[in-house]
């Protein structure tokens, strides 16, 4: 944790979806990690 209300998520450098798509830092975002999102 960065601090009590904030995390960092860091990505591994050629993480690929089975599709042979890269794993962006959008799509974790979209995951729900993303800025405002307080459900955890």
């Amino acid at each position: 944790m960065t601090e009590p209300t904030a995390w960092t998520v860091r990505l591994r450098e050629g993480v690929r979806y089975s599709d042979g798509r890269p794993v962006t830092v959008e799509d974790v975002e979209a995951l729900g990690w993303g800025v405002g999102n307080r459900a955890v």
